[in-house]
């Protein structure tokens, strides 16, 4: 939401500080490209308990109890779930069934969310007695060899906010060609993802995405299980035909059907694995 008053624009996004932080970066570069320089873009960055009271009181407060939740890209898993109808009232909806003999949520948002906001969703999970958080998304790639749209994602490790976190990742094991494990690292913001950047980094990471760490440190500070299985939606390090500026191309949405297809398959054989 944007208020203009006076010489003042005021825009107003979703409580997260990796939030604001991305939006007034991609408004700084966009003045900066314009050689608007004499325009300043400040920040008003939340603290973390408002973050998280605004998370706690989006709808998740009202989530049935369930052992498993998946977050992220929920068109990949909603085969599994009969029916076609969503739950709840606020900015998060949820659909849930049974895969395996255990309890299996299924949660989306109207909203598109990341970062510490992120971090804060699977913390008020695990306050609602969820034990096991999946994480299903896109997610960019730093090795040269990954095709966009023809990988997917997993791993156990990622370096957030100055530290190495790690966890135990539930996909190790699944025999599937397409399935990649990786070295992650988070950024706050795509801006961020300079050439200087990437050279700094590309010899120890594999994946870059700003929910995976966040939601990894949040998991392991609860006690809970965390993992996630992504489809590799671009490549920084070589220039394939698709990336995330052509992802709406027939092509592009046929081979992520096809590959989403594949993801499912993996999903259920974890759930089905215990």
């Amino acid at each position: 939401m944007v208020a203009i008053r006076r010489n003042t624009a005021y825009v107003s996004v979703w409580c997260g500080i990796y939030y604001i932080y991305h939006y007034a970066s991609m408004i700084a570069t966009y003045l900066a490209n314009s050689r608007a320089v004499s325009i300043a873009v400040e920040l008003e960055l939340p603290r973390p308990d408002e973050v998280m009271r605004c998370v706690a009181s989006a709808g998740l407060q009202h989530l049935p109890p369930t052992d498993i939740a998946v977050l992220g890209y929920t068109d990949a898993l909603c085969s599994l779930i009969p029916g076609d109808s969503w739950e709840g009232t606020g900015a998060f909806r949820w659909r849930r069934s049974k895969v395996g003999g255990r309890r299996l949520t299924v949660i989306g948002c109207l909203y598109s969310y990341w970062g510490d906001i992120a971090g804060a969703v699977v913390q008020v999970l695990a306050e609602r007695g969820v034990r096991s958080v999946y994480y299903v998304g896109k997610v960019g790639t730093l090795r040269p060899s990954l095709c966009p749209n023809e990988v997917l994602a997993t791993g156990s490790v990622s370096w957030v906010g100055g530290q190495l976190v790690e966890w135990v990742n539930h996909f190790h094991g699944i025999d599937h060609p397409a399935l990649i494990a990786g070295r992650h690292i988070t950024v706050a913001s795509v801006v961020d993802e300079t050439k200087e950047w990437l050279d700094e980094v590309r010899s120890g990471f594999d994946y870059v995405d700003p929910e995976i760490g966040p939601m990894a440190l949040s998991a392991h500070g609860c006690a809970i299980d965390f993992s996630y299985l992504h489809l590799v939606s671009d490549n920084l390090s070589v220039r394939y035909r698709h990336d995330l500026s052509n992802e709406r191309e027939h092509e592009v949405r046929l081979r992520r059907r096809r590959l989403l297809g594949e993801l499912s398959m993996c999903f259920l054989a974890r759930v089905l694995r215990g």
